[in-house]
């Protein structure tokens, strides 16, 4: 989650049922920031989604996925260095990094619900999604 330290853990600890949708507020610097950075990390692609999961009892928060293909934590670190400066969105983001096993149903479900990745690097055979930047 983006805070005052850029970062704070949570591990979900049981399975949930998460609802994805698209943002009502879109965070423009956040995410025109973090396509720009991403270019220079191992990130492959990012999505961002409003997500309302029932662990936290049913509160909505925007929500940013990442195939990272590397270490989590280094891409978090240049991540925070570089957002530093960018105004913390409403709601706001946290980063959920998931495992090789779960990205391709994860990917699934975020295209079924309409949300396409923001920044699809040109290693995957994508780049930064300008119609999205854009907007």
């Amino acid at each position: 989650m983006i805070r005052g330290d850029c970062m704070e853990r949570y591990v979900l600890q049981k399975e949930s049922q998460v609802w994805i949708g698209q943002p009502i507020g879109y965070p423009h610097e956040l995410v025109h920031t973090l396509a720009k950075v991403y270019t220079c990390t191992a990130v492959k692609r990012a999505f961002l989604a409003h997500c309302c999961d029932q662990v936290t009892g049913g509160h909505a928060s925007v929500v940013m996925e990442l195939d990272h293909g590397g270490d989590a934590e280094q891409v978090m670190a240049v991540v925070c260095a570089a957002i530093q400066d960018v105004p913390v969105p409403d709601p706001p983001v946290d980063f959920i990094f998931f495992t090789a096993g779960t990205i391709g149903t994860i990917e699934n479900s975020l295209a079924r619900a309409g949300i396409m990745p923001f920044y699809d690097s040109p290693t995957s055979g994508g780049v930064a999604s300008e119609s999205r930047l854009n907007k």
